[in-house]
């Protein structure tokens, strides 16, 4: 209505089509800290989307594809026109193509250019196009790395005026006084660009040859351990705790009581 404060529509898809994720908490922690304290010069509208198909294959692969391609430059730019939205912003590297309503976005890395290898071909293809054109087309890029906005504009020639800076931590929690404990923390799921697999058998290496006193730093790794189960029990130690998924609040513990946060 005439008179309202302007409408952000924030395209959130990710939380819900890929739970548990780092992308998932990102948007969750997002809306967490906006409702917390809510603008009083703006008006917020979260679109979530439908949730992603179950993966039982290449159909459900390419299904996810179409799905994610007519939510992102068809029903998302709908919304926000006929909304009257002055501003969409993706919260996961990816903007629709066409619209004329105007829009910034976050991209947390670029791990498709760096490491190649580490993923399918036709997912690069795909995020290198589609993130490409939202890495030029938005007016404010979010990144949370120096690294990642450097990346951004070599990749992708975005005008370095338009990146913005917004580091991500660990939610803060009222309880702040816990005691560190020796031991190293690891969250991430276990894809080969993470690195888990290097950092177990580090740690093994560690672990076997340091003394006794002071005593060594334990390793705790959080996170999806994926096809490679069995070979990470394999590698651990003594000392290695592969935990899988955990609780929020069992999470919440780890990062204030870790000695060390390592992330290879």
């Amino acid at each position: 209505m005439r008179g309202d404060p302007p409408l952000i529509v924030i395209e959130a898809r990710m939380a819900r089509r890929r739970p548990g994720t780092g992308t998932a908490r990102y948007i969750t922690e997002l809306r967490a800290a906006i409702d917390a304290n809510p603008p009083n010069d703006l008006r917020i509208k979260w679109l979530y989307g439908p949730p992603g198909i179950p993966r039982r294959g290449r159909l459900t692969g390419i299904a996810n594809a179409a799905l994610d391609l007519a939510w992102m430059h068809v029903i998302v730019p709908t919304i926000a026109v006929t909304s009257r939205a002055s501003l969409i912003h993706g919260t996961f590297n990816w903007l629709p193509v066409l619209g004329p309503t105007p829009s910034s976005v976050t991209i947390q890395d670029l791990a498709w250019e760096r490491m190649p290898e580490a993923f399918d071909t036709r997912f690069r293809r795909f995020a290198t196009r589609f993130t490409r054109i939202a890495a030029r087309r938005a007016t404010i890029v979010v990144v949370p790395s120096e690294a990642t906005g450097a990346d951004v504009v070599s990749f992708y020639g975005t005008d370095p005026s338009r990146i913005r800076v917004v580091p991500l931590a660990p939610p803060l929690h009222e309880n702040t006084t816990n005691a560190r404990e020796p031991f190293i923390l690891a969250v991430g799921a276990n894809e080969p660009r993470k690195r888990i697999g290097e950092l177990v058998r580090a740690h093994r290496r560690y672990y076997d040859d340091a003394a006794s006193h002071p005593a060594p730093c334990r390793l705790v790794v959080v996170g999806d351990a994926g096809p490679l189960t069995d070979e990470l029990r394999a590698a651990a130690g003594s000392g290695c705790e592969l935990r899988g998924a955990v609780s929020e609040s069992d999470l919440a513990n780890l990062y204030r009581t870790a000695t060390l946060m390592v992330y290879p």
